[in-house]
């Protein structure tokens, strides 16, 4: 993924400097380091700051349909993992957002082992 620089995001990303420098400051106080990213003194902007698992989720949440028999079952798969409801993890893919990053991370690898466990070409694709 490819970040843009913070001086370049107000014509891009149509976000003032400021506000983008306020959320960095709040993620840094949460923990929290998948918007931005601090390279050789500069700072960083992920293109999808507000969601920045969106495109990787949703993507792993497509090839996941093609091999699931239905949308329930992959939200059932990921609830029994994550102790979540079934109809929470549902609508989280409804949305697409992911506010909580750990999360986010999780569901990755449960869509991951799902399309693995799930596909019938695994063999084929691997090898």
């Amino acid at each position: 993924m490819h970040f843009i620089p913070l001086d370049c995001c107000e014509r891009v990303l149509e976000a003032s400097r400021i506000e983008l420098l306020r959320l960095k400051w709040t993620d840094e106080k949460n923990g929290r380091n998948d918007r931005f990213v601090k390279q050789g003194g500069k700072i960083f902007v992920h293109p999808n700051y507000k969601c920045p698992h969106f495109d990787d989720i949703s993507e792993l949440y497509y090839k996941a349909l093609e091999c699931a028999k239905s949308e329930k079952e992959i939200s059932r798969f990921i609830a029994k993992r994550t102790k979540k409801s079934e109809h929470a993890i549902y609508f989280y893919f409804r949305n697409f957002k992911f506010k909580n990053p750990d999360f986010a991370r999780i569901v990755t690898k449960l869509l991951k082992i799902f399309i693995k466990q799930n596909n019938l070409f695994a063999e084929i694709e691997n090898g």
